[in-house]
């Protein structure tokens, strides 16, 4: 899937840890008061008033709708005569109202105080998990708007001065107490009110003179056990965990020991689970304490003790009270309890913040073995199914209990803070109050055909980091950078993907050649581009690119839609990359074979040359170690998958080979196989020396020398790839053997080049095309008159026809006239046919039973005859029966039915002795249920042969004993079948596939006749008996339209090529 390639670059969202929340208690149905403080954005009457809000019963009489925040609530339900008949910024909750009115028209606590209070009230909204927040683990601090006054105080004029008697704190009356009703009243009854100072000073930067408000320091523990974490900075307000920072409010922070979730990536990734590390036994409760202080908020804990003089005129009784302050988490505070002594206080306030963080730390064990959604397109797409049918929004709260219930899963920590979500351009966050509410918006479309994409800008330096996308050959691949324009792509890439997904266009009705569209493949939106209208299938089609990824392929007009402009802010992403070293073998090697080791890989390009808009380079995985070169990979894969310089197998032949040296020393010859891979070798060696480059990577000293060396042959001066043999350390002359020939020389190091060192190093990894073979019938070491004779025979410049046997190799050659002239044989003035134990392609036995049939006879060339296929090997291995002797062979295959089915063990068992190679005996074949005339194809054991059916051309194995001596009346027939080949053609990927195979088997149906056309007759020496191949057009004349010419077809299938 293209959609799913992803660079090593791209990055994914580690999950924090869970967010820290304040204070959490028992949770509490939520009166009606708290939702009077709405901010005002929301109580405005355009958006309470639209009818279309009202209008929608079910949304606005469903539970979940009653529940929504306050600022959602329809405007019936906020107009209340009763509790709309006083101004709305003086309203006060319905449990304060026994307040007086000079308690309202007086300050109730100092600035500071208020200030203190206003935060709880906020830090408890955002917490209550009774209403929609902007996120139950990320509590927001939201500044109060100029126009809504908090729930407790309001714009009050300058705090009189007070009188000289001490203020009651704690009383039942005392501003303190009636502060801390008025937030038991409206669900706050859970928050720790700390208030340091309710007496006014005329100086309130000076602390009241009977309050001790120095902290108290705390014993030293053992060694931390997260060392992991990272040390904090102390800040202005004193040591605080990492935290946090709200889009909306940057100066407030949320603990959280997790390091941030947006780093940029474009997904969010569940971490591992939490892992808590329990203490030893035995601990103390202050050391558990501190411990989960650690675990919790990544810092220790401050504890504070206070004083206090109950009574003015008593000066020497003082109660104790205590709190805890752990960075920016809300303190915890043993009040209204207080203590009559410093350590009653301190045990008191340990034991209850070890209590509160118990609990969170199992709320955050259980949170973080929840699964949390990965790909923030997934989840952008799930937030936006959720909420689009929502008119009014969604708050954040809300959506994670719907999100979870219908995926399973939770969503990251921190989500409505991401990037990506907060601008998306189908979604909306809006957190500027207590509550973040979700929205959805439909963008606007704007698309032309044929706008223009920005240029890519390639990078100036020659190293890329690239992801490869597409592989057309070996010496063409398709790549992308991995740098910051793939992770806009990448977002793009998921934004196109939801868009295309959720709008559902309509296809276009009208194609620009050269414009740009969009198409669904592969369960992704892809950009391509319009190149040429197909004519060669139906209307309407058209060859596409994907220009972000290379690939070329055909569609019809229903296929491509719009490509918005929206989707056209990035260049192309596909660049094409050349590897020079392989081009030669794009049509002999098929690049399938090492297509998985390139394509969806990272590796990083060296790049050589950008001329002529032609990127050359070369390609490198430095993920191993150490680094492999992937171009020499190719290389490596064709000479071992395709390593055409081999000598054939015994008893196989090759033709088009040439003699290229005659050793005396080793009483030898080196072949070269006629390929590609040596034509390739020679012209890179000239392409190489014609260059500069040659003379700077010249051998300077013996230290220089390696494995494969470029020598200069003293006979003609040219380069050839040569191994060192000897060095002669005094004379510094160095013996080499040229391995592309076989000869030796010797030669200076000053005119050795270190191959390995060249632009062309990679023909190192060839293997020498020079083989050595040894000639058959030849002993010792050749004599002067039979190297005179060699050389005549073999002067190199005329092909020979190479055959491997068990002595060795045998060497054809054809004569002016044709004729097939046995080099060993003439040389030696042996006829090395009979000679050994294995009989040759020519051998004639006396023996009247076992006596060679005559072989078949051959149409001449020109002629056109018809023809049955008998059996098929391949496209250029198969045998033909000519269809004008068939009615001959069937009345003989009746005859030998008739004669052996009564005569059989007369002429049968064969002796052992008899069973010869090429020998002819009669055998009945089970599965045509006939006797077939057969011959000797070898002998797999002293029980078992390999026969040659010689009117068919199928080889089986059968048991000696089944075999009959052939008579002489069944011999009068020629051997029928006819080995021959498709002519002028070519596998297209160095072999027959079994594809292309059965596919010409189909082509042959049996008992088909085919119109034959003998194009050219070749000796073969593969097989005993086996005197010639033909080269023959086969046509199928039973198609009513036009002949059908099977070489041709399988050209136009691309199973084949035609031969150069």
């Amino acid at each position: 899937n293209r959609a799913s390639f992803r660079p090593a670059g791209y990055k994914e969202y580690d999950d924090p840890a869970p967010y820290i929340q304040a204070a959490p208690q028992k949770k509490q149905p939520p009166p009606s008061p708290p939702r009077r403080q709405s901010p005002p954005r929301r109580q405005s009457p355009p958006r309470r008033q639209s009818p279309p809000r009202r209008q929608s019963p079910p949304r606005r009489q469903s539970p979940p709708r009653r529940q929504s925040p306050p600022r959602r609530q329809s405007p019936p339900r906020r107009q209340s005569p009763p509790r709309r008949q006083s101004a709305p910024r003086r309203q006060s909750p319905p449990r304060s109202r026994e307040r007086s009115d000079t308690t309202r028209s007086k300050p109730l606590i100092s600035e500071t105080s208020k200030e203190k209070i206003r935060d709880l009230v906020n830090d408890h909204h955002m917490n209550s998990k009774s209403s929609e927040h902007h996120d139950s683990r990320q509590p927001v601090r939201t500044k109060w708007p100029d126009k809504m006054p908090p729930p407790v105080a309001s714009k009050v004029p300058p705090t009189p001065t007070p009188t000289p008697s001490a203020p009651r704190l704690l009383g039942s009356g005392s501003k303190v107490m009636s502060q801390f009703q008025f937030m038991s009243t409206n669900m706050m009854s859970n928050l720790q009110v700390t208030v340091l100072n309710d007496q006014i000073n005329s100086s309130p930067e000076l602390p009241p003179p009977n309050w001790n408000t120095s902290p108290v320091s705390v014993p030293a523990l053992p060694p931390p056990l997260y060392p992991h974490l990272p040390n904090m900075a102390p800040v202005s307000n004193g040591p605080v965990a990492p935290f946090m920072t709200s889009g909306n409010n940057p100066h407030y922070s949320v603990p959280s020991p997790a390091h941030s979730l947006h780093n940029g990536a474009s997904s969010s990734k569940s971490s591992s689970p939490e892992v808590f590390v329990e203490l030893p036994a035995g601990a103390t409760p202050e050391e558990e304490f501190i411990h989960l202080s650690k675990y919790l908020f990544n810092e220790e804990p401050q504890i504070h003790l206070k004083e206090r003089q109950p009574d003015p005129r008593n000066k020497k009784y003082f109660q104790y009270y205590a709190y805890v302050q752990v960075g920016t988490y809300p303190r915890i505070s043993t009040l209204p309890s207080e203590y009559n002594t410093k350590e009653e206080a301190r045990k008191s306030i340990i034991v209850l913040a070890l209590n509160q963080f118990n609990k969170m730390k199992n709320e955050k064990l259980a949170k973080s073995l929840k699964k949390t959604t990965e790909k923030l397109n997934i989840m952008i797409d799930r937030i936006y199914s959720l909420a689009r049918n929502s008119s009014n929004g969604l708050g954040a709260t809300k959506l994670e209990e719907l999100y979870e219930k219908q995926y399973g899963e939770i969503l990251p920590s921190g989500w409505t803070t991401i990037e990506e979500v907060v601008k998306h351009p189908r979604l909306e966050v809006d957190s500027s109050a207590i509550f973040t509410i979700i929205y959805t918006k439909k963008p606007v479309i704007n698309h032309s055909a044929c706008a223009a994409l920005p240029n890519l800008v390639l990078p100036e330096e020659n190293e890329w980091p690239v992801f490869v996308t597409l592989m057309t050959s070996v010496s063409t691949v398709y790549v992308k950078l991995v740098n910051e324009m793939s992770e806009e792509f990448d977002k793009m890439s998921d934004e196109f993907n939801s868009f295309m997904n959720n709008m559902k266009p309509d296809p276009v009705t009208k194609v620009e050649v050269g414009s740009l569209y969009c198409l669904y493949d592969e369960e992704a939106w892809l950009r391509v581009e319009v190149m040429k209208t197909v004519e060669t299938l139906t209307v309407d089609h058209f060859l596409c690119k994907y220009i972000d990824h290379g690939e070329e392929s055909e569609h019809h007009i229903n296929e491509l839609y719009p490509l918005y402009d929206m989707f056209r802010r990035l260049p192309a992403q596909a660049i094409e990359l050349f590897l020079p070293e392989s081009d030669v073998f794009d049509e002999l090697f098929d690049y399938k074979q090492v297509e998985d080791q390139f394509v969806g890989k990272s590796l990083v390009a060296l790049i050589r040359t950008r001329d002529s808009g032609i990127i050359t380079s070369t390609l490198y995985n430095t993920d191993v170690d150490p680094n492999v070169n992937m171009n020499h990979l190719i290389f490596t894969e064709i000479c071992q998958l395709y390593n055409v310089s081999s000598v054939p197998e015994e008893n196989m032949f090759k033709e088009a080979v040439y003699v290229s040296f005659i050793s005396r020393k080793e009483s030898c010859i080196y072949v070269q196989i006629d390929s590609l891979m040596f034509k390739y070798v020679i012209s890179q060696i000239d392409a190489l020396v014609s260059s500069d480059e040659i003379d700077q990577h010249a051998v300077t000293s013996l230290d220089d020398l390696e494995d494969v060396l470029l020598a200069k042959f003293g006979q003609d001066g040219v380069y050839y790839r040569a191994r060192v043999l000897e060095v002669d350390e005094l004379s510094q002359n160095i013996t080499v053997l040229f391995i592309d020939y076989g000869n030796t020389d010797v030669v200076s190091y000053n005119n050795l080049v270190k191959l390995s060192d060249t632009s062309v190093s990679h023909l190192c990894l060839i293997p020498p095309q020079a083989k050595k073979v040894n000639l058959a019938g030849f002993h010792g070491q050749f004599s002067s008159e039979v190297m005179k004779k060699l050389a005549t025979h073999l002067n190199g410049d005329d092909p020979v026809i190479l055959k491997m046997t068990a002595a060795g190799a045998l060497i054809h050659k054809r004569d002016t006239d044709g004729r097939i002239i046995n080099i060993n044989s003439l040389v030696l003035g042996v006829d090395l046919n009979t000679s050994g134990s294995r009989a040759s392609p020519f051998h004639n036995s006396t023996d009247t039973q076992c006596n060679l049939l005559d072989p078949p006879v051959i149409p001449s060339v020109g002629s056109m005859i018809d023809v049955l296929v008998e059996t098929v090997s391949s496209p250029t291995n198969f045998w033909i029966r000519p269809e004008e002797v068939y009615n001959e062979w069937v009345e003989l295959v009746e005859e030998m039915d008739t004669f052996y089915s009564e005569q059989s063990e007369k002429y049968g068992p064969v002796k052992p002795e008899d069973i010869k190679q090429g020998a002819s005996f009669a055998f009945y074949y089970k599965d045509m249920d006939l006797w077939q005339r057969v011959s000797i194809n070898s002998r797999i054991s002293s029980d078992n042969v390999a026969l040659f059916l010689v009117d068919s051309g199928k080889i089986i194995t059968a048991d000696t004993s089944s075999l009959c001596y052939l008579v002489s009346q069944f011999r009068k027939l020629p051997a029928i079948a006819i080995k021959s080949k498709l002519h002028d053609i070519r596998p297209a990927f160095g072999d027959w596939s079994p594809e292309d195979i059965l596919r010409f088997q189909q082509l042959c149906q049996p008992l088909k006749v085919f119109k034959c056309r003998i194009e050219d007759s070749s000796p073969d020496l593969i097989k005993h008996g086996e005197n010639v191949q033909l080269s023959v057009r086969l046509l199928d004349t039973h198609n009513p339209i036009k002949d059908i010419d099977l070489a041709t077809l399988l050209v136009v299938e691309g199973r084949a090529k035609m031969s150069e």
